[in-house]
């Protein structure tokens, strides 16, 4: 919500720097004409008596029913709650999580699932959908969130101040933020694919779509072709975002089996991994002459 920057100048001067402040500056709805004159001003000449049709006026009536909104039933906090989810969107709750966590473990009591790599409610929600779909497609590495990744976001946007709250409420028409993982750009290769495997493994599993150990096995072959090491002295390994890009054919394949054959995602993971050669045809653009990586115009993060 853009205010007018007078308007905006005006109430900072009369102490109204806070969400609180202006939600309880009304004592109740017969004041807030009064209130809003006050702020405002009548224009020269208006009728004392007929009620103030400004732009300013309107806006901080609409500042003023946002700020009461926000401040109703104020309580302590829950840093744990998650923003609303869009419209068709589910987020699943701690106590669906904690069944989830309890069925896996009966099935795999040997797996210790760190917090690292545990799956974020997000990243769940949207494993589940796919799984609904019976298209498993390519879900992009920066979505594949972790439980370490939920809590560092709730943290990061959970507003410290009363003065933020009403900062936050005024960028209203903004972005909405989600909750994402940070791909890094570079460094070590293995540690970073298997990181997102292993996310999308453990998101997969928990939701019972596969068994874990046939999702391990895909998970293997596809990183030994990977990190395979070109025996042409004159050739380099993939890159990080060709791995990527190999990554999302993969699951694109995968996706495409399913909706023409109606395969379980077990079996068309396996199909597109053991049997077709799509993975290491997308392997081969990597096998150029030794040189830097050519950028793509989008970063891994998209991946």
């Amino acid at each position: 919500m853009a205010l007018p920057s007078a308007l905006l100048d005006t109430l900072v001067d009369k102490g109204f720097n806070s969400m609180a402040l202006l939600a309880f500056a009304v004592p109740d709805e017969a004041a807030l004409e009064h209130f809003t004159v006050s702020i405002v001003g009548r224009p020269l000449g208006a009728d004392p008596s007929a009620p103030l049709l400004t732009a300013d006026a309107a806006a901080l009536r609409r500042l003023y029913n946002l700020c009461k909104s926000e401040c109703a039933g104020v309580g302590p906090a829950q840093p744990s709650a998650l923003p609303p989810a869009g419209p068709g969107k589910r987020i699943f709750s701690k106590e669906e999580i904690a069944e989830l966590m309890q069925k896996f473990m009966k099935a795999y009591p040997s797996e210790l699932v760190r917090n690292d790599i545990m799956p974020s409610s997000p990243f769940l929600a949207l494993v589940r959908e796919h799984l609904d779909s019976k298209r498993f497609s390519w879900i992009p590495w920066r979505l594949r969130s972790s439980a370490f990744d939920e809590e560092r976001f709730l943290e990061q946007r959970r507003p410290r101040t009363d003065a933020k709250l009403l900062t936050r409420l005024l960028q209203e028409g903004q972005p909405e933020e989600e909750c994402t993982a940070s791909v890094p750009q570079s460094g070590p290769v293995e540690p970073i694919v298997r990181r997102f495997w292993d996310l999308l493994m453990y998101a997969v599993a928990l939701h019972d779509g596969a068994h874990l150990l046939h999702l391990r096995k895909a998970a293997e072959k596809f990183l030994s072709i990977a990190l395979a090491v070109p025996s042409d002295r004159n050739m380099r390994p993939p890159s990080l975002q060709e791995i990527a890009e190999a990554d999302r054919a993969l699951w694109i394949g995968v996706a495409s089996i399913q909706a023409d054959q109606g395969w379980s995602l077990t079996d068309a993971l396996a199909e597109m991994i053991f049997a077709r050669p799509d993975v290491y045809t997308a392997f081969i653009g990597a096998a150029i002459e030794t040189g830097d990586a050519s950028c793509s115009s989008c970063c891994i993060g998209c991946q």
